[in-house]
């Protein structure tokens, strides 16, 4: 195999990625023909929306509507919010002041961002008169993360720490046993490893827009951090695939088996993470199309595959199903 084929393979997968997500970015969020009299709502920053509420302005003086789903809103909300949907906004005229042209001011958000919910919000309530209207872009997400809305779960926190604890000295025993050092244990679990890394790279392939939305749901990447989910949507796909090839066949195996442990042991802190706040969302683990809700059998799930790719990365030798596949092929 040709040495330079591992880092080319990267970069172009890289380009491809970085221009996939770049497009896909752009489609989303900017419109091809924008129109000349396109409201643009002014914004409200977090440090005024905040002394807003605590300086009582809010409710008294200013209303602060929530433009997202009602089972989003009943999670968890900004203080003193009321949640309303787009196809509600004529009928919030009745409860706004009858000054002429509804110049109460409203405070508009939704997730962050990446979300245009309140801007198209904001552009309703202009084409029905109401004149006073901002946006608070960095949304509930953001607003979460500041005031730590969310209790952990500390009960759900020790059952996934765990079941993480069971694998770890499952693998530091198995080691012990010499069980890392059979050649047949390393190509069944690089095989197993690698199929499910092609297979679920693949799949998110073919669900961008899904998989984009499975990773708003973890509400992580916030604020400006928020413009780098369609790049992770459309470059991770393609880094799965990569390194899962790579741990199957070729030179590079103990270094995909590093990135397989170091991208899992990442996603067993995220998954723990969500289910410290009690997330109802999908893992977004690229197994199936439909909901694969995020449990305790998807972390440990996720402590088998570090498992299997510790066997590999722990082997005395990297180039076992290399030297398999060449006595097969002669």
């Amino acid at each position: 195999m040709n040495k330079k084929f591992c880092p080319y393979a990267v970069l172009a997968a890289l380009v491809i990625s970085g221009s996939a997500g770049l497009i896909n970015s752009i489609i989303q969020n900017v419109p091809l023909l924008p129109a000349a009299e396109t409201l643009v709502a002014p914004r409200i920053s977090y440090t005024k929306l905040n002394d807003l509420i605590h300086t009582g302005k809010i409710p008294s003086e200013y209303r602060l509507f929530d433009v997202r789903p009602r089972a989003s809103f009943l999670k968890g909300t900004i203080p003193h919010s009321e949640n309303t949907v787009l196809e509600d906004i004529p009928r919030i005229f009745d409860t706004l002041s009858p000054s002429p042209g509804h110049a109460t001011p409203i405070i508009l958000f939704c997730d962050g961002p990446s979300c245009d919910t309140a801007d198209e919000a904001a552009k309703r309530m202009d084409y029905f008169g109401f004149t006073n209207i901002s946006v608070f872009t960095e949304g509930y997400d953001f607003w979460a993360l500041q005031h730590q809305v969310r209790n952990f779960n500390k009960k759900n926190i020790l059952i996934s720490i765990t079941i993480t604890s069971l694998f770890a000295l499952l693998i530091y025993f198995s080691y012990r046993s010499g069980m890392f050092k059979y050649t047949c244990t390393q190509i069944g679990a690089a095989l197993f490893i690698g199929i499910i890394f092609i297979y679920t790279g693949f799949n998110k392939l073919l669900s961008i827009p899904l998989f984009i939305t499975e990773i708003k749901n973890y509400a992580v990447l916030t604020g400006w951090s928020a413009y780098l989910i369609p790049f992770i949507a459309a470059g991770l796909p393609f880094f799965e695939i990569i390194i899962g090839i790579g741990i199957i066949y070729g030179k590079w195996q103990k270094e995909a088996a590093w990135c397989i442990t170091a991208l899992m042991i990442g996603f067993l802190g995220l998954l723990t993470y969500a289910l410290a706040r009690n997330l109802d969302i999908s893992c977004g683990c690229g197994f199936t199309d439909n909901a694969d809700p995020i449990d305790f059998l998807t972390v440990a799930r996720d402590g088998f595959f570090i498992f299997c790719s510790s066997l590999v990365l722990l082997n005395g030798s990297n180039t076992a199903l290399q030297r398999f596949f060449k006595k097969k092929l002669k």
